[in-house]
């Protein structure tokens, strides 16, 4: 008498999908640039960028700042008109020179940092135009 079957067994058969079962999700597509993305669907971009829970700055390469969504402006209470420029934003977001210069510094390794993907977020003490303060991770 045999305490065990020694005998290989046979692979089952891999369930197949039926109609209406899960399929395997797809590999991930690249994503287009940015910028073709915006050309492409400007007004659903800005509907996202006005509805979105975060506060965004959108900035040209010249340094001035073309648009502040709502929640921004909520956040900081700057407008375009207090802050035009990244100059602009930096001086009244970091009143204390010394502060600046380290905001500045860390600001422009992240930009780099985030050219090769993710990038680890920064968290700074940003002044409002209230004078009050806020810690916020960028």
């Amino acid at each position: 008498m045999k305490d065990r079957d020694d005998t290989p067994q046979k692979p089952q058969d891999e369930p197949r999908p039926t109609r209406g079962s899960p399929q395997p999700p797809e590999a991930p597509k690249a994503c287009p640039p940015a910028e073709e993305i915006f050309s492409r669907n400007p007004n659903k971009c800005r509907l996202l960028i006005e509805s979105a829970p975060l506060g965004i700055a959108v900035v040209e390469s010249n340094g001035r700042y073309n648009y502040l969504n709502p929640k921004f402006r909520e956040m900081f209470g700057y407008t375009l008109d207090d802050i035009p420029t990244g100059q602009e934003w930096f001086a009244q977001a970091f009143p204390d020179p010394a502060y600046r210069r380290q905001a500045i510094s860390d600001w422009k390794l992240y930009l780099k940092e985030s050219q090769g993907g993710e990038a680890q977020p920064r968290i700074f003490s940003v002044t409002c135009k209230d004078g009050s303060a806020k810690v916020i991770k960028f």
